[in-house]
Order: structure tokens, then sequence, then C-alpha cells
């Protein structure tokens, strides 16, 4: 996120046109693209702050199951949603390998990991999906992030 932010403002800032920063030079960022580039971040890091929140709330499993249950009504279009959320899941738990070992990143590094894995590979044999039953604090946090969303949108009305 570091650098996502930086790069949403100053790219949308050269590349939105409209009243330059500064005038005497011709390859000044307008003042628009900045605005919108800084409100795009602020949508950026909200849903970012969102979602690790309901991490946190509710736990890799719970997240992943309520995605999943999100994503449900995609099945009826012939979307493999199943598929997708057994995808997600292997790679998180192999970003969670890689953040544990913490390897230095380098061109050794990545020539060692892809002979290493040449020959055999080890994956799970079972990934379960776990589901859980809707429980009051779920309806009560919808109910609070639909309020915001409403009020959000009468503020920028």
């Amino acid at each position: 996120m570091r650098f996502l932010l930086p790069a949403v403002c100053l790219l949308s800032g050269w590349f939105v046109p409209g009243v330059p920063c500064w005038a005497e030079q011709a390859w000044s960022p307008s003042r628009e693209g900045l605005l919108l580039g800084g409100e795009q971040a602020l949508r950026l890091l909200v849903m970012s702050a969102s979602v690790r929140v309901l991490w946190l709330a509710y736990g890799q499993a719970g997240f992943l199951a309520g995605l999943h249950l999100l994503l449900a009504p995609l099945a009826w279009a012939g979307l493999p949603v199943g598929r997708f959320s057994l995808r997600l899941v292997l790679t998180l738990q192999q970003a969670e390998q890689l953040l544990a070992a913490r390897p230095r990143l380098s061109l050794a590094w990545l020539a060692a990991s892809l002979q290493a894995d040449q020959g055999s590979q080890t994956l799970p044999d079972k990934v379960e999906l776990g589901f859980y039953s809707w429980q009051y604090r779920d309806g009560a946090l919808v109910c609070v992030a639909g309020l915001v969303l409403i009020i959000i949108m009468k503020v920028v009305q």
C-alpha cells in the first residue's frame, strides 16, 4: 500500500487534464488530477481498512466463508465459485508460508527455489472451507455498513 497510494495520486495528477500546479512548467501535474487521485487513494485506503477489520473480526476461515457466500449467486451464471475459493485459500496459505520464511529476495534465491520445486510439489491432500451460520452480529454489521453507505451517498450528493 505504501507504493500504491502515492502512485495513484501522482499518476492521476499527470494524466488527468486540468489546471497545472506550476504554471511555468510544461510537465506539471494538474490540480484536478491530484484531487481525483487523492480521492481514489482514500477509497482504496478505506476499502483495505474495512477488509482488514473483517479479517480481524472473523479470522481467515470466517472471511473466506463470507466471501464464498457472497459470491455464491455467481454460480447461477456458471462461474466456478468453489474453485475460486479454493484457489484463494491455497494462495493465502502460500503467502503465509513466504511471510513466515522471510527469504532475502534475489535472483539466486529465485533460481534455487524454482529448481527445488521442479520435481515434486507437496500439495495439501484436503482443503476445507468452513461455513458459519448467520449470527446476530453479522446482521448488525450489515445494517451498520448499509447505514454508513447511505450516509456517504447523501453527503456526496
